[in-house]
């Protein structure tokens, strides 16, 4: 019944949702949003605005998707810096979008953030556990699984096949090979190889 009475409250402006998809208790959805066929948006989610989700995806109970991320600059600065300091701070307004591929399962309390100017994108197939933050204009090719407790710093890129273990950090703008592991824990300073396997903090190529 819970079901039968959510498909009576009026769609978001402009959005889409085919009738294939579930829409669990609980879950908002902004405006412009596009949701594919044969998706399962569980209870509590929240799909902001300008969001795109392939056919056949799963977004994980609690999740967010779409809201803004933690770009942020300072008045007492003269000139754009990656990390201000002087002044009082203020987050920056995100005008981008997060695109999230087709047969894609996010888990549990995962937080996704919406791009500054493009967009963030995730491609097919991509698999998360809980717990995952992806900051804004990240890119994550296709195929690409991401363990519990992960953090992918903003415009990060992840090459596809590759898995990313348990509590890893990916920081800002490095690019991760294809085809890598990463181990539990990891932190990746560096862009990495395709084809290649990384442990520990800071990162060192291992092989196994």
């Amino acid at each position: 019944e819970a079901k039968k009475d959510l498909n009576k409250v009026p769609k978001p402006i402009n959005s889409v949702i085919p009738k294939s998809t579930i829409i669990e208790p609980f879950v908002f959805i902004d405006e412009n949003v596009k949701v594919g066929n044969n998706c399962i948006i569980k209870s509590g989610a929240k799909i902001f605005s300008n969001v795109i989700i392939g056919d056949n995806s799963i977004i994980g109970p609690n999740s967010v998707i779409g809201y803004e991320g933690f770009g942020i600059d300072r008045d007492g600065e003269n000139s754009f810096k990656d990390i201000p300091i002087k002044g009082k701070g203020k987050k920056m307004k995100h005008y981008g979008r997060v695109i999230i591929g087709s047969g894609s399962d996010i888990g549990a309390l995962n937080t996704i953030a919406k791009g500054v100017i493009g967009p963030t994108v995730l491609g097919k197939n991509i698999l998360t556990s809980d717990n995952v933050h992806i900051s804004h204009n990240c890119v994550i090719e296709e195929n690409v699984a991401i363990a519990g407790s992960v953090l992918v710093s903003g415009s990060a890129k992840i090459g596809k096949n590759s898995w990313i273990g348990p509590n890893s950090t990916i920081l800002q703008k490095v690019k991760v090979g294809k085809k890598n592991i990463i181990g539990i824990s990891t932190t990746i300073f560096i862009d990495t190889p395709d084809n290649t396997k990384w442990l520990g903090n800071p990162a060192k190529r291992i092989s196994f």
